[in-house]
């Protein structure tokens, strides 16, 4: 199971840690040019529609870009870095695994970190994008 942590943003940089197993990566990501935490939800919302998506994190200025391809019954996480947004990007990780093992745990960390206010530190997250994912993912739990 994969595992995220959001950290405290100070100045619009937001600390993010991802580990699988033996993988972590460490980010601090930009909310510039949009917040990356609004494009997550509206990825996640994607993928338990069944369809794949992609997220960028803007690094300043490196970036680095969360896939999420969906299939049948699973999907794949692949993580890439790349040293500009057009650039060639290099593969970090790639898992395949079930939805309760891959897109849950990001779910479940955007929800906790989007509890808290953060003032000018960090933009909220769009409400609606989450109250959509959480009724998706309430849905999702239902048929299981």
């Amino acid at each position: 199971m994969v595992t995220i942590r959001f950290g405290v943003p100070v100045h619009g940089w937001l600390p993010v840690e991802i580990d699988f197993g033996d993988f972590t990566l460490q980010l601090d990501a930009s909310d510039v040019p949009v917040n990356p935490l609004d494009e997550l939800c509206s990825a996640l919302i994607l993928v338990l529609q069944g369809a794949s998506t992609e997220v960028g994190w803007h690094l300043e200025p490196a970036w680095c870009f969360l896939r999420f391809e969906t299939t049948n019954n699973s999907v794949t996480l692949v993580v890439f870095e790349s040293a500009a947004f057009k650039g060639k990007a290099d593969e970090k990780l790639r898992v395949t695994s079930s939805v309760e093992e891959l897109v849950l745990p990001w779910y479940r960390a955007l929800k906790s970190f989007c509890t808290a206010d953060y003032g000018a530190d960090w933009p909220a997250t769009d409400v609606s994008g989450i109250e959509k994912l959480t009724q998706l993912v309430k849905a999702r739990k239902k048929r299981l």
